[in-house]
């Protein structure tokens, strides 16, 4: 864990521990240069020694970080420092899909469809950039405290999992082959994500 207080780059000041993952701990920053707060995720240190894996992450974080939309989670900046391995991300307040679902037990078929038309959008600017995204999952949809839905674009899976591609976004998606194999995967996407709570509408 990073202590508060510490700087990445002399730019960065880690705040407070937000959140942890099989793969990364993120972190509420600030951002000196720009003096707005971010969010810094950050690979465990099990996993910095895995140079393949690496540079994916780099790559792919750099890939993610072309994509701009109001339903995606921006990516600021990608790097190094003594041995710590970040992300620089769109710091969003509010919580993930699955704890949304899971605090509310079912979501009504209005709320469900805006839910979707927005995940939708994200995933869709993702495809016309030339991104499948093949990790979308509850976990990885943040609801902000004003309703907004963004998909997280970053996502580290374990090397093992990790696909041998060419380029991905967020080392859970792949290039875009071609436009119906992207429609396909939207629409699979959408209707597992929100069968099981719909299903008790």
């Amino acid at each position: 864990m990073l202590k508060g207080g510490l700087f990445i780059q002399n730019r960065y000041e880690i705040i407070s521990h937000i959140g942890s993952g099989g793969m990364a701990d993120v972190y509420k920053a600030k951002d000196h240069k720009l003096n707005r707060y971010v969010a810094v995720k950050v690979l465990k240190k099990e996993f910095r020694d895995d140079k393949t894996f690496i540079s994916k992450f780099r790559v792919e974080a750099q890939s993610a970080a072309g994509l701009a939309h109001a339903n995606i989670v921006n990516i600021y900046d990608v790097g190094e420092e003594a041995g710590i391995y970040y992300i620089v991300m769109e710091l969003v307040e509010g919580i993930t899909l699955k704890e949304y679902i899971g605090k509310k037990g079912r979501l009504s078929v209005r709320e469900a469809t805006s839910i979707a038309l927005q995940i939708s959008a994200g995933l869709e600017a993702a495809h016309n950039n030339g991104v499948i995204h093949r990790d979308v999952k509850p976990q990885n949809i943040i609801i902000s405290i004003d309703g907004k839905v963004k998909v997280i674009s970053v996502s580290p899976e374990p090397p093992h999992q990790i696909p041998s591609i060419p380029m991905s976004w967020g080392l859970s998606t792949t290039v875009l082959r071609n436009r119906p194999e992207a429609d396909t995967v939207m629409r699979r996407a959408i209707s597992i994500l929100l069968a099981s709570p719909c299903t008790r509408c």
